[in-house]
C-alpha cells in the first residue's frame, strides 16, 4: 500500500526536514521518496507499507520532525 503525504514546513527548514524524513520509517512503513513542491504545501512524501496501520506509523514518525507544521495524508486506492 502507498500514500502521499503533503507537508507544510517552516520556510527556513524545508531542505533540512526533507533530508531527515527521507528513508525514515516505523511500524513496517517507510518513506521512500521526498520531493520539494510549489503551492500550498512544501514537501510531498511517498510512504509505503503492507497496510494502512503501517502507513499511519510512518506518517506519525515523519510528523515528529522539527519544522513540520501540518500534514495531509492521501492513501492511494
Amino acid at each position: 500500500m502507498k500514500a502521499y503525504v503533503l507537508m507544510q514546513v517552516e520556510p527556513t527548514k524545508i531542505e533540512e526536514v526533507a533530508e531527515k524524513i527521507r528513508g525514515r520509517g516505523a511500524g513496517g512503513g517507510k518513506c521512500v521518496s521526498v520531493e520539494m513542491i510549489a503551492g500550498p504545501y512544501d514537501l510531498i512524501c511517498v510512504c509505503e507499507g503492507p497496510d494502512l496501520k503501517a502507513i499511519g506509523a510512518c506518517v506519525l514518525k515523519c510528523c515528529c520532525v522539527a519544522g513540520v507544521q501540518r500534514t495531509t495524508t492521501c492513501p492511494i486506492v
